[in-house]
């Protein structure tokens, strides 16, 4: 996602508080309805994945979300704006990709 440092620096002084992050995936049967989001950063990592997973069309219920920051995988309980602070890019935004697995059945 190619993205200005400029419009990023824009983004984030006009929402103090809320933390840009651009979500991907390496699976090519999954299409995001939405893939950028603007979170406040207080914000769990847990009740963002629930929050991505509204965003994924036709998502099977028995799969189980993982989501990585910077090949980093925190625990659902970890705050974001703990996470940007040493994982987003120069750019300032923060990259997540998310990973599935079959769990429930």
């Amino acid at each position: 996602m190619d993205i200005s440092k400029d419009k990023v620096d824009s983004l984030i002084k006009k929402y103090p508080g809320k933390i840009p992050i651009i979500v991907d995936t390496r699976e090519s049967d999954i299409v995001f309805v939405k893939n950028k989001y603007l979170i406040k950063g207080e914000v769990t990592v847990g009740l963002f994945m629930a929050i991505i997973r509204q965003y994924i069309k036709d998502l099977d219920d028995k799969k189980a979300i993982f989501i990585f920051f910077n090949n980093i995988l925190f625990s659902n309980s970890a705050i974001l704006n703990d996470i940007y602070k040493d994982n987003h890019e120069e750019s300032g935004l923060l990259y997540a990709t998310i990973a599935f697995e079959n769990t429930f059945g």
